[in-house]
């Protein structure tokens, strides 16, 4: 493959919903997946393959998620960027689907990628959360509850998630430059 026509993103659960212009990596085959590996193992790449990693509605079906991380680290290269998005712990989306391992929420992503952690040896300490979104259901983001969750969010997830449910999250994460 020459460098004119080489894929430089990734979509890592990408089922039938692949990003345009990507490789698409999916534990089931189908015509969207180019690529059929489990993402709890190690990824079929190279180190530094990819500019860009997108994991839109898969990063919640893994076993363990700093360890997706860290091989999803391991396959960007620096200073590239992965987007994911994911059901937020309050929403019906995060508890109506069986194959869903994990549920998120934004004070456990930023314990998750804190430096020196608590959660001694879990961290992913080479990636840092460059972006964050709180996602509510329209009638919620009509009302500015969608901005108040993003500006308080700590205050949000305590306080007022199951009042007001949130859809998901979506965040970035830049991989950190030697």
């Amino acid at each position: 493959m020459n460098n004119s026509t080489e894929i430089t993103t990734l979509d890592m659960g990408c089922g039938s919903a692949k990003q345009k212009n990507s490789l698409g990596l999916d534990i089931f085959k189908s015509p969207h997946v180019d690529v059929v590996a489990n993402m709890n193992f190690p990824m079929p790449f190279k180190d530094e393959s990819f500019h860009a990693i997108y994991m839109i509605d898969s990063l919640e079906h893994v076993e363990d998620v700093a360890k997706t991380l860290s091989e999803a680290s391991r396959i960007l290269k620096q200073s590239g960027v992965i987007n994911v998005r994911t059901p937020h712990f309050s929403s019906l989306h995060a508890y109506s689907d069986f194959t869903h391992k994990q549920f998120f929420s934004v004070e456990g992503l930023k314990s998750l990628l804190e430096k020196n952690s608590s959660y001694q040896g879990y961290g992913v300490n080479n990636l840092t959360l460059t972006h964050v979104r709180l996602k509510l259901w329209k009638a919620w983001r009509l009302l500015g509850v969608e901005l108040f969750a993003n500006l308080f969010t700590q205050y949000y997830e305590k306080l007022f998630a199951f009042w007001f449910p949130a859809m998901c999250i979506e965040f970035s994460l830049t991989k950190e430059t030697k």
